[in-house]
């Protein structure tokens, strides 16, 4: 499993301002990488702060295309991703918004 790489909250707006380059990578098919990016995405999600930025950069979308992926790590750091990211009342209505967490459970339990 991996571990927090992103511990230190200073570094969060230096990570943030590279999202888009981090959304790319994480659809990459090499799983190293795509789940090294994705461990941070979650740490970033962890942070109250940082839920807002990361669904208007249209992680919730990116995320949920991942989760039909055959890599285990890769579903487990979505779904903890995804459960970061609806803590937060505001954005429930947006991540539940066209079925996505339907979607989301479908693909992970393979219907």
């Amino acid at each position: 499993m991996c571990r927090k790489i992103v511990v230190n909250k200073a570094s969060h707006a230096e990570i943030l301002d590279q999202t888009s380059g981090l959304m790319t990578l994480a659809s990459c098919e090499e799983s190293k990488t795509r789940n090294l990016v994705l461990t941070t995405i979650r740490d970033l999600s962890a942070n109250a702060c940082n839920r807002h930025f990361l669904v208007k950069k249209n992680a919730v979308k990116i995320l949920i295309s991942l989760l039909d992926r055959s890599d285990h790590i890769t579903k487990i750091l979505v779904t903890t991703t995804l459960r970061h990211l609806s803590s937060d009342q505001d954005l429930q209505a947006i991540i539940m918004a066209d079925d996505i967490m339907i979607k989301a459970a479908s693909l992970i339990l393979g219907n």
